[in-house]
């Protein structure tokens, strides 16, 4: 299975609102539904599935961060604004426990195998990938009017194990498993 963990994040009005700009945009771009917005912890790849209850059972041993709030703020590209692949929401991690997460999940994850990321640790939640250039400036005009924006906290439970599965409309997330249960 293709799987990652991920920290699923409830949307408030005000990204739901900026993921209906994007669509109408006329920006080529494959916007995130709502209901699949979340925070990528570790990218794990294509996992057997008898790796999960391990990988489940070392996040759960791990006693990661859990029921805290983060601030969805401002609005950004990779890898940068003019050659833009993928827009994010930031996150602002008030508590430090999107951090500590993040650095909690590596090292149980580094313990059974997995390689450390060796980027630094960028909370944000990806709302759409390119497809193409076409209509890409009408992207940039929405980004630009909600550079800056705090668009609210919202309250999250904790990590879950996801397996994606891609189809031709857009990845498909299941959650496997919650690493708080």
């Amino acid at each position: 299975m293709r799987a990652f963990v991920g920290i699923p994040l409830p949307p408030p009005g005000p990204v739901e609102r900026l993921l209906d700009e994007l669509r109408e945009s006329g920006a080529d771009l494959k916007v995130v539904a709502a209901r699949n917005l979340h925070a990528t912890v570790k990218f794990l790849g294509d996992i057997a599935d008898a790796q999960a209850p391990i990988i489940l059972e070392r996040l759960r041993a791990a006693r990661l961060p859990r029921d805290y709030a983060v601030a969805l703020e401002d609005v950004g590209a990779f890898p940068d604004w003019k050659r833009f692949n993928v827009l994010w929401v930031g996150m602002k991690d008030r508590d430090g426990e999107l951090a500590k997460t993040f650095v909690q999940a590596e090292k149980a994850f580094a313990e059974i195998g997995f390689i450390p990321e060796t980027r630094p640790f960028s909370p944000h939640a990806t709302i759409a990938r390119k497809r193409s250039d076409s209509g890409k400036e009408g992207a940039k005009e929405v980004l630009s009017r909600h550079r800056n924006e705090a668009f609210g906290d919202v309250q999250v439970r904790g990590p879950v194990l996801y397996r994606s599965t891609l189809t031709p409309t857009g990845p498909v997330y299941e959650v496997v498993g919650e690493a708080f249960a």
